[in-house]
């Protein structure tokens, strides 16, 4: 039976993951030990995927993306909003070893082109969104090889459902994902090029455990079992795809992907996140929203004003604070720092 998800933590041991030798390790002890556990869902229950789910279809897309040619020390681009998909692709890459890293979606084609060429990237997933610039990109860009789309289908590319069932005959899962070595690339990030060209940031196995470890050692309160978080922020920025993406295969919470980051605050009414965090924009939003509607609710009542703008005012202020109601069921929030220009 698939349980729900938690709204709620509790405290526990510390977690076993912590002391696994890579991501891909963390990933397996979790989603074993987590099987029935919803680990990935979309606002509504409109998708849902268990950790047995995740595990099976992450198995699946590893052996058809070894089949295009990608294997340890290789890169996989991709540009894609905050969705279920997004996971599947990136930690299927990552357990063959490959470093699996996310272009902003705001992206030009030029942009993109530098990012693929500098990354020596041969396969790049994109959703239908953003195929115009990826394609004008790609040409742009001799080294990619194969594109994988969501949400459509296009003469030369590959669909999700190609990729997954193209594994070779022989394939092994389990021997691929235990060659990865601690200081193995886990992903790249790319800086906003404010200065001059983006540049790569690398980060291995090793850093991204490291990190945790030294988190969980500053703030045991951090422990959970069950809980849930909201991928909303940018997966080519370092705050979502470490304190969602992977930090879900360390502690196993179960993450909702938001993916207009507009949303951000119907979707914690609907996961009530037990930990929650944002950039300063966030925050300032929250509040200019909350000062905005309470605002002309007073406005109304003062001049009794019950006209039907004044009424939607007044709903709209109480349905803030619902909103801000929801995320203060989340038991821990954090600040991530500023993002410049939007990157990071």
């Amino acid at each position: 039976m698939v349980s729900a998800i938690g709204t709620s933590a509790q405290q526990v041991d510390r977690p076993a993951a912590l002391d696994a030798p890579t991501m891909c390790e963390a990933f397996q002890m979790t989603a074993a030990a987590r099987a029935d556990q919803v680990a990935l869902r979309t606002l509504g229950d409109q998708t849902t995927i268990t950790f047995g789910e995740y595990l099976d279809r992450v198995r699946r897309l590893a052996g058809g993306l070894q089949a295009l040619g990608v294997g340890r020390g290789d890169t996989v681009g991709l540009m894609l909003a905050n969705r279920p998909e997004f996971h599947l692709l990136d930690t299927a890459a990552m357990h063959l070893g490959a470093a699996p890293f996310s272009i902003y979606n705001t992206s030009s084609p030029e942009q993109i082109a530098f990012l693929l060429g500098d990354a020596r990237c041969t396969v790049v997933a994109v959703q239908a969104a953003f195929a115009d610039r990826m394609r004008d990109a790609i040409e742009r860009t001799p080294t990619v090889e194969h594109l994988i789309l969501l949400d459509a289908e296009l003469d030369g590319a590959l669909t999700l459902e190609q990729v997954q069932s193209g594994a070779p005959e022989g394939f092994d899962f389990d021997a691929a994902w235990r060659a990865v070595t601690p200081d193995d690339l886990v992903t790249l990030i790319y800086t906003s090029g404010t200065t001059g060209p983006p540049k790569g940031v690398q980060l291995t196995h090793a850093n991204e455990l490291a990190q945790f470890r030294a988190l969980d050692a500053a703030a045991p309160q951090w422990r959970a079992k069950g809980g849930s978080v909201i991928s909303y922020l940018p997966t080519a920025h370092i705050a979502d795809r470490s304190l969602s993406h992977y930090e879900q295969m360390i502690s196993g919470v179960t993450i909702t992907t938001c993916p207009d980051p507009t949303q951000v605050f119907a979707h914690t009414i609907d996961a009530r996140p037990t930990r929650f965090g944002g950039v300063p924009r966030v925050w300032e939003k929250l509040k200019a929203a909350l000062e905005a509607s309470i605002a002309a609710a007073e406005a109304a009542f003062e001049n009794y004003d019950y006209s039907l703008a004044s009424a939607i005012a007044m709903v709209m202020g109480f349905v803030q604070l619902l909103v801000v109601a929801g995320m203060l069921g989340a038991r821990r929030f954090f600040y991530t720092g500023p993002v410049t220009g939007g990157k990071g």
